[in-house]
C-alpha cells in the first residue's frame, strides 16, 4: 500500500470510496469471488504427449478431417505440449446462467472487463440468446472471442493457451482421446449421426479426462488465447470437436482449427482456466 490516505468522515457516503478486506486466518468460507473456483479440477504442469501414436493409421485419419480444418499433416503426428505450472480447469463449458450473470452486471456494461483491443460498439450478447435463455444449464454458444476473454477476466481467469487445452485433454498418459485411444459413436457429444445435439455437462456419455474434466472432445469447440496470423488476418485456435462434428477425428487431443475474433458460432463456446 502506498502513504497516500486522506481522512474522512466515517459516515460518508461516495462513489469515490470502497474498502477492502484482510485476513488474519484463510476466510473459512468461498468467497463470492472464489465460487467458480469450486467447479474446476487443478491439472500439474509439466510435459504432455499429443497427437497420433506411430503405430496409428494416419492415412485413415487424414480422410477424416473436414475439409476446413487445416490442420497441417505434422501435428497429427506424437508430439509434446508443456506448460510450468500448475492451473485450475473448468471442469465443465462456461453455462448459459453463469452467463448470463456475466451480462446482469454493470460493471460489465462499463467495459471494466474489456480487451483493450476489443472494436468499438462490441456486444457481448451471443446469438439466438432468447432462445438460449429458455435452457440455462446448457453451455453458451454464439460467442465471439472478445466475449469468452471478457468473461474471463470478470470470472478472476483467462482462456487457455491452445498448448494447455491439448496438454490438459491428452493428460500424463499422451490419450488421442480425452478418455483414451479407442473411439466409438456416441463416446462424445459429436456429429456421427443425425442425432448430433448439445448436452449438459454431466450427460452421460465417456467424453472426460482422468482428472474429471468434461466436453473436450465434443459438445462445443472452445476458444483459447493463442493466436495466429493466417492470409493476413488475425486468427485465433478453436480447439476441440463439437456436436455438429464427426468425432473420430476432431474429438482428438490434437484437433484445431483457425477462427477470426469476431466469429459467432452455435457450435463454439469456452471455458476458464485459473491460475
Amino acid at each position: 500500500m502506498s502513504a497516500a490516505w486522506l481522512e474522512v468522515n466515517p459516515s460518508i457516503q461516495s462513489h469515490h470510496l470502497g474498502f477492502r478486506c484482510v485476513y488474519d486466518q484463510p476466510p473459512f468460507r468461498i468467497l463470492p469471488w472464489d465460487a467458480f473456483l469450486g467447479r474446476t479440477t487443478t491439472v500439474r504442469g509439466g510435459v504432455y504427449q499429443v497427437g497420433i501414436p506411430p503405430e496409428a493409421r494416419v492415412t485413415y485419419f487424414v480422410t477424416k478431417i473436414p475439409q476446413d480444418a487445416e490442420l497441417p499433416i505434422q501435428r497429427l503426428v506424437r508430439s509434446t505440449e508443456q506448460f510450468a505450472n500448475s492451473v485450475r480447469v473448468d471442469r465443465c463449458e462456461v453455462s448459459r446462467e453463469d452467463y448470463a450473470e456475466f451480462l446482469n452486471d454493470p460493471l460489465v456494461n462499463m467495459g471494466l472487463y474489456r480487451n483493450t483491443d476489443e472494436p468499438s460498439g462490441h456486444s457481448y450478447e451471443p446469438l439466438y440468446w432468447d432462445a438460449q435463455k429458455e435452457r440455462l444449464e446448457y453451455p453458451v454458444t454464439g460467442v465471439s472471442w472478445w466475449s469468452a476473454d471478457a468473461f474471463a477476466r470478470w470470472s478472476g481467469g483467462r482462456l487457455p493457451t491452445a498448448e494447455e487445452w491439448r496438454a490438459v485433454a491428452a493428460g500424463p498418459e499422451g490419450r488421442l482421446y480425452p478418455w483414451g485411444d479407442i473411439y466409438e459413436s456416441g463416446f462424445a457429444a459429436s456429429g456421427d449421426d443425425e442425432t448430433g445435439k448439445l448436452v449438459v455437462c454431466d450427460d452421460e456419455n465417456i467424453d472426460e479426462t482422468t482428472t474429471g474434466i468434461r466436453h473436450l472432445a465434443g459438445n462445443v469447440s472452445e476458444w483459447t488465447r493463442s493466436v495466429t496470423v493466417d492470409r493476413g488476418a488475425i486468427t485465433m485456435w478453436v480447439q476441440g470437436g463439437n456436436w455438429m462434428l464427426p468425432g473420430v477425428v476432431t474429438g482428438q487431443t490434437i484437433f484445431g482449427r483457425k477462427v477470426t475474433l469476431n466469429h459467432r458460432s452455435e457450435t463454439i463456446g469456452f471455458r476458464v482456466v485459473y491460475d
